[in-house]
């Protein structure tokens, strides 16, 4: 019998033309200019952990061996996404870039943060959430949280057609 319901459903979905699978997320490095410092806030970690506990999105963990030879370090714009997507399946790649005004004194950074949504089924691109003014890694990481709602939102809304 569930058999029976389960390909009901499924054909019923299919006749209906929803999509019952999650949205396919693939969050990159940051662009960083000073990442080799070893002080920049990890928002790579931050976003996949805040968006594996919600329900609407199967986040990737990120594919490293996939992509050895290819350029995912210092991306922050779509055009240079295509080398990715010849390696990785995914939905949607999150980009985020991160800007400190003071890189010349260590503990004294003031973090900037931009986060751009890649929609590679509709090739939209939009800039989503921004954080001013960060003391550390910590007050990023409650930013981004307070926020998720708003990228959630906008991931959606790269799927909608203008």
């Amino acid at each position: 019998m569930k058999i029976g319901l389960t390909i009901l459903i499924t054909i019923s979905l299919l006749i209906t033309g929803l999509k019952t699978d999650k949205v396919k997320v693939l969050v990159l490095p940051p662009f960083d200019e000073i990442a080799n410092a070893g002080g920049s806030p990890d928002t790579q970690k931050i976003i996949e952990t805040v968006l594996a506990g919600q329900g609407r999105l199967s986040v990737i963990p990120f594919p490293l061996k996939k992509l050895m030879g290819v350029p995912y370090q210092m991306v922050f714009d779509k055009k240079y996404c295509k080398p990715i997507l010849d390696k990785v399946d995914c939905d949607v790649i999150i980009m985020t870039q991160l800007i400190t005004k003071n890189e010349h004194e260590p503990g004294i950074w003031p973090w900037t943060y931009k986060i751009k949504i890649y929609n590679v089924q509709t090739g939209r691109q939009l800039n989503s959430i921004q954080g001013d003014n960060l003391k550390d890694d910590v007050e990023v990481k409650k930013d981004i949280v307070s926020r998720v709602d708003k990228l959630i939102k906008d991931i959606e809304q790269t799927f909608k057609t203008q």
